[in-house]
């Protein structure tokens, strides 16, 4: 998630003034949720179930969010000729209302991780099976974990690459992986 959170902020930096406010909306979408699995420390066995992950993941059905998302969606199809996939919208007649936490959830109480969440196995498999989803393939927890690891270690030997290169790598990286 740190991978995706640091890549969004750093798209913020440098992008188009007229998607600036939408990459703005995601990157706290995605931040809301990255602390409610830091506080189950990405456990995704307690993640599951867990009340206070269950209603960071509601984010992603305002429609703000859900708004910001199809704008960036449509900015890198035609921008950038890169499609992205949609989240799936949870039905409106779908809702349910959240359970009270069972935890103590006074922010005043909460301790921030000072972990490195980008070598943690549950991150790089969820990284990687994000990544193989955005190329249709689906994948196993250990393909996944194959595929995160992979990509987390190239961004960060900061060898410098055009987008086709990296496309290449992402790609003959999931067929390794995968085959």
């Amino acid at each position: 998630m740190s991978v995706l959170l640091l890549s969004v902020s750093r798209m913020v930096e440098v992008a188009p003034s007229d998607i600036v406010d939408d990459l703005e909306i995601v990157e706290r979408s995605y931040s809301e949720v990255s602390v409610a699995l830091q506080a189950v420390a990405w456990d995704t066995s307690i993640a599951d179930s867990d009340p206070l992950v269950a209603q960071a993941l509601q984010v992603f059905s305002r429609d703000e969010v859900i708004e910001s998302m199809a704008t960036l969606r449509d900015f890198f199809s035609t921008e950038c000729d890169s499609e992205l996939k949609a989240l799936p919208r949870l039905d409106d007649g779908a809702a349910t209302t959240l359970p009270t936490p069972l935890a103590n959830s006074d922010p005043d109480e909460f301790i921030e991780s000072t972990l490195d969440f980008d070598g943690e196995e549950s991150a790089l498999r969820s990284y990687g099976t994000y990544v193989a989803d955005q190329y249709g393939e689906a994948v196993t927890d250990e393909q996944a974990s194959c595929i995160g690891l992979a990509l987390v270690t190239r961004s960060e030997s900061n060898v410098p690459e055009t987008p086709s290169q990296y496309e290449s790598f992402v790609i003959d990286t999931i067929a390794r992986c995968v085959g």
